[in-house]
């Protein structure tokens, strides 16, 4: 017979609670890192780069420059490079890649 602490172990997260319908949940881990440079009239660059998990178990690289302007708080300015690979990246699919340009003005 199992405790309740040996329960604790053996359902899936949420479970117990009344959450989710028993399957196992998957863990993911989203890094970035990044570096900020400044340069003349109150400009901050920032190039960064992460890798995190995409849809159905794939990879999603990234690698991007993010610009501040230090007189407007409010002004961002970023381009992003991306790479996703499918998770059995045996030949069987293609990598994905692509460009994402963003911008944020607040006021």
């Amino acid at each position: 017979m199992q405790g309740q602490t040996g329960r604790l172990w053996s359902e899936a997260p949420g479970v117990l609670a009344g959450i989710g319908d028993g399957e196992a949940a998957g863990g993911c881990l989203d890094t970035e890192i990044g570096y900020g440079l400044s340069a003349p009239d109150g400009l901050t660059g920032t190039l960064y780069t992460g890798l995190g998990p995409g849809d159905g178990g794939a990879r999603k690289w990234r690698l991007g420059w993010w610009f501040t302007l230090q007189r407007l708080h409010s002004l961002l300015l970023g381009v992003e490079a991306t790479r996703r690979e499918p998770a059995n990246h045996n030949g069987a699919g293609k990598a994905e890649h692509g460009v994402t340009v963003r911008g944020t003005l607040r006021w």
